[in-house]
């Protein structure tokens, strides 16, 4: 399984975290889900947002699918707590 890229807003370290993904039709980097990261940002909150495997193939040529069942995205869910440079202080 490939190492999530992640999107942060709200930069300042230790400050609360909001990890933020995707829906199964569009990417982490929409105009709506940039809106939602700035606003909250904007609000006190750090964002992070990332895109589950089967979005990110998209970017790379992959074919339009939907996402994978539920247990594999529990997985993927967990991956950028430990990778997304969000959790500092």
């Amino acid at each position: 399984m490939a190492t999530p890229h992640c999107l942060i807003d709200g930069d300042e370290p230790g400050r609360p975290t909001l990890l933020l993904a995707h829906g199964a039709g569009a990417p982490m980097d929409t105009p709506w889900m940039i809106s939602v990261a700035e606003g909250l940002a904007s609000r006190g909150l750090r964002v992070a947002r990332f895109e589950f495997a089967y979005m990110a193939a998209r970017r790379t040529g992959g074919p339009k699918r939907p996402p994978p069942k539920i247990d594999q995205l529990e997985v993927e869910f967990a991956l950028p707590l430990q990778v997304c440079p969000m959790m500092d202080a």
